[in-house]
């Protein structure tokens, strides 16, 4: 890691901070769920790298990023993503994305198909009607119970926020321990504002149809905490052509925290299988 290059590069008039791994490699691309950066895919990033050019960006209002200055759709973070992969030149790269970035990476990978080729979502937004989100509410619900997590662990003292993330967040891999911390620190309180007022143009399942690239939808267990069920996992093979789904058993919606081993083998079963 200590060899990993950071910089920043403009974009959209936004600043946009990365992480990058190097080499001469395919590059592949991993875009950050709600209040982490790009350095909360360290133990992923540091299991691909001899394979891959990984780069990790800090999305808008996160990380070393600028603000978004209210603006948080999916479409201008997927704007964000392929205005940095014009700017570092990486030829088609592979995307991945958690949670919030894997809305992103479906925006992307839907409205800029020619700069994408291929795709991964770890448990993205994608929720049919009447489901609730982390058991907790409907999709309706979803900006307010993000916005109080995100302020409450905005606010905490660091050596709260560390006894918390020991206490809670038992598959968590000691190496991102102190980047999650750090995410929450730095998270911009434009963002932190913005999750009560997100409204997208068109939902996830809508612009599924858009894809034409190879795309993989990984899938946790709904009574874990896992955003998308079973139903809204078929009902997305019958949007997209070319989506393929694997479920990752006993995690929830941090499925590559959760299980780790199980998830890494299913990237890289899908990435071994991308056409050339």
């Amino acid at each position: 890691m200590a060899e990993w290059q950071q910089a920043n590069v403009v974009v959209n008039g936004l600043k946009i901070h990365y992480t990058r791994t190097g080499g001469s490699k395919p590059p592949l691309v991993l875009s950050h769920g709600a209040t982490d950066d790009g350095l909360c895919w360290t133990r992923l990033a540091q299991a691909l790298q001899d394979d891959y050019d990984v780069v990790l960006p800090d999305a808008r209002g996160h990380g070393r990023s600028g603000s978004g200055r209210g603006d948080y759709s999916s479409t201008a973070r997927a704007e964000d993503l392929v205005g940095l992969i014009g700017a570092l030149r990486l030829e088609r790269p592979v995307i991945m994305g958690h949670s919030m970035g894997a809305q992103t990476t479906l925006f992307a990978a839907a409205l800029y198909p020619e700069s994408i080729r291929a795709a991964v979502l770890e448990d993205p937004i994608l929720i049919l009607e009447g489901e609730t989100v982390f058991g907790q509410g409907t999709a309706r619900d979803l900006g307010q119970l993000m916005r109080k997590g995100a302020r409450r662990t905005k606010l905490l003292p660091r050596f709260l926020l560390r006894r918390m993330a020991q206490k809670y967040t038992l598959h968590y891999p000691p190496v991102e321990l102190e980047p999650w911390i750090a995410s929450k620190k730095r998270l911009s309180w434009d963002f932190i504002r913005s999750l009560a007022v997100i409204k997208e143009e068109t939902t996830g399942m809508e612009i599924l149809s858009r894809v034409q690239c190879p795309l993989l939808l990984i899938t946790g267990e709904r009574d874990k905490g896992a955003i998308v069920s079973p139903q809204g996992a078929a009902q997305a093979q019958s949007i997209c052509a070319t989506c393929k789904v694997a479920h990752v058993a006993g995690s929830g919606h941090n499925i590559r925290r959760d299980q780790f081993e199980a998830y890494l083998a299913v990237v890289r079963e899908f990435l071994k299988g991308l056409p050339a």
